[in-house]
């Protein structure tokens, strides 16, 4: 598998490393780390003590040395890992980049707009919408995954999410999945349901299921931070089908902000 690793706060940079190795695999994994700059700052990951921003020659031996540790961590779990850093890139050009990658991981808690370069704010949810590959948004904890929650609103574009996921972790089938499901006015929506239980019992072991009817907002974010531990919230809220779809961005923004969940993000 082929990860494009974006780094933007150096005090994560450790734990996105080891849950892109889990992700990688054994076999000709590949890493490429990009360490995107800070478009205010002269140089990325300046960090602030007692009041002052840490100088050129004392932040290049601190990045190195987190270099050093990721190509040698990553080597030892047969990944190869690449750097680039110091990387001033525009939101069309990272769309790019990842077009060629399996999978895009990055800090939940990250604002694009203060790294990607553009006439216009970049957002995160500009890169979700033009992504030409899934996007994982983790929450740096540590902890090993303990629920998948599969939301699911009838559209195509949902069960092609499931599938990604389920496509790019096959490690996690006995994981305890909770399939979240909302009732849409789709005729073939029962028959569906049908067949995505059939699919997800091939590839899970523990599957529990959760019908939201009204207000799903607010019945999606509870159903979610019920969970405690390390939940991952697989949604497609982009691309096509977007008159079918019930889960839309807002839906997105609402976890990442009032959630602790790492979300699994893709979309035809």
């Amino acid at each position: 598998m082929k990860i494009l690793l974006l780094f933007t706060d150096i005090s994560s940079v450790r734990e996105l490393i080891t849950a892109s190795i889990d992700v990688a695999g054994k076999e000709d994994g590949v890493i490429l780390g990009l360490f995107l700059k800070r478009k205010s700052q002269p140089k990325p990951f300046s960090q602030i003590y007692s009041g002052r921003q840490k100088s050129e020659s004392e932040e290049m031996p601190f990045i190195a040395e987190i270099t050093s540790w990721a190509i040698e961590t990553c080597a030892a779990a047969g990944i190869s890992f690449v750097a680039v850093y110091e990387k001033e890139i525009t939101l069309s050009q990272l769309i790019g980049q990842a077009t060629y990658h399996d999978l895009v991981i990055a800090d939940a808690r990250t604002d694009f707009n203060d790294y990607l370069l553009t006439s216009l704010n970049a957002s995160l949810k500009d890169m979700l919408v033009d992504a030409h590959c899934p996007i994982l948004l983790i929450r740096p904890g540590g902890e090993p995954l303990s629920k998948i929650i599969f939301t699911y609103d009838g559209s195509y574009s949902s069960m092609h999410a499931i599938k990604m996921f389920s496509y790019l972790f096959p490690m996690n089938r006995n994981i305890p999945v909770s399939l979240v499901s909302v009732n849409s006015n789709r005729d073939d929506q029962a028959e569906n349901e049908k067949y995505l239980a059939e699919w997800l019992a091939h590839h899970y072991s523990n599957i529990e299921k959760e019908v939201l009817n009204q207000n799903v907002k607010e019945q999606l974010l509870a159903s979610v931070n019920k969970f405690a531990g390390n939940v991952h919230v697989v949604i497609s809220a982009y691309g096509k089908e977007a008159y079918a779809r019930i889960f839309h961005p807002s839906h997105v923004h609402l976890l990442l902000k009032f959630s602790k969940a790492s979300l699994f993000v893709s979309h035809e």
